[in-house]
């Protein structure tokens, strides 16, 4: 091999070799004997299970509207309207987890009422062929109790906003007291009442699968603040009617609507325990007023956790 310099041929050669290669093309630190770097995903660590107690006063509206034929002293079926309404302000305890499965965010959350005092109103209204319009019914204090479940999933985030779906029931039962029941007719026109001790127990079930948004703000590492709103187009609303003095089965209606929920959650960091508040609203409508639900809820409470 002659013209070439034997200094030259070595470094040829030497960069030539895949151990040179290597170091020249990925230059890396050193790593100690013994220790292997650790991948991301062995240092992730999971997210904790976080959850809360709290107690909150809702101020809650709710009313029921059906249109079938019935009859009051008539041999055949009339035009007739059935309104119930009821006033079911109360007192929640309330519970709230949130966890992770896999790569999904779960949030689980419930409460709970003892029974109290409510008000209640149940009326009927025939339109008879002869032009008489009589409403039969009765405004009474009932004894109320409630409960709801509600479970979501977060679907993923963009821009600071998380998607979430979920399923919600609301559980609402009365018992009527005995009171005066009115009978108003139009022709001729006349007023009655009596004392009535029928029983009567009316139960509402309120189903809802929501989609929404949540979203969540930090103010400094202590306070944090989150805001969720969601929809449910898809509203089916129960009612089942109990009336055992009169007829033997319950009498069931069913109305479906539309619902909206929306609700703000303000805690703060103390060492492991967070402390705070929330403020909730729901409102629903129905697509139909011949068989409709509507209800108006309002809440505040405060609420301790992990």
């Amino acid at each position: 091999m002659r013209g070439v310099d034997p200094g030259s041929l070595l470094l040829i050669v030497s960069l030539a070799s895949p151990a040179a290669h290597a170091a020249v093309s990925s230059p890396q630190t050193p790593t100690p004997a013994g220790i292997s770097p650790a991948s991301p995903a062995a240092t992730a660590k999971p997210r904790p299970v976080r959850w809360a107690l709290g107690v909150e006063y809702q101020r809650d509206r709710f009313d029921y509207r059906f249109e079938n034929p019935s009859s009051f002293n008539t041999a055949e079926l009339v035009p007739h309207v059935f309104e119930q309404h009821y006033d079911a302000d109360n007192v929640w305890l309330t519970g709230r987890v949130r966890f992770m499965l896999g790569r999904l965010d779960f949030e689980t959350e419930g409460g709970v009422t003892a029974t109290t005092t409510g008000v209640g109103s149940d009326y009927d209204t025939f339109y008879n062929p002869d032009g008489n319009v009589i409403v039969y019914g009765t405004t009474a204090d009932t004894d109320a109790s409630s409960w709801r479940a509600a479970q979501y999933v977060g679907l993923g985030s963009w821009r600071g906003l998380v998607f979430r779906v979920g399923y919600s029931y609301h559980h609402d039962r009365a018992n009527f007291r005995p009171s005066d029941t009115t009978i108003v007719q139009t022709k001729p026109p006349s007023s009655t009442a009596f004392w009535n001790a029928d029983r009567e127990t009316t139960v509402s079930e309120v189903h809802e699968i929501r989609v929404g948004l949540e979203r969540t703000f930090r103010h400094s590492p202590s306070w944090q603040a989150r805001l969720t709103a969601d929809v449910a187009p898809t509203t089916l609303a129960r009612l089942t009617t109990i009336l055992p003095d009169k007829y033997p089965d319950p009498i069931v209606f069913i109305a479906k609507g539309l619902s909206v929920n929306a609700a703000l959650h303000v805690a703060r960091q103390i060492g492991r325990w967070h402390a705070g508040m929330v403020v909730s609203y729901a409102q629903a409508w129905s697509y139909q007023e011949s068989n409709a639900y509507h209800r108006k809820a309002l809440s505040g409470g405060v609420v301790i956790g992990r």
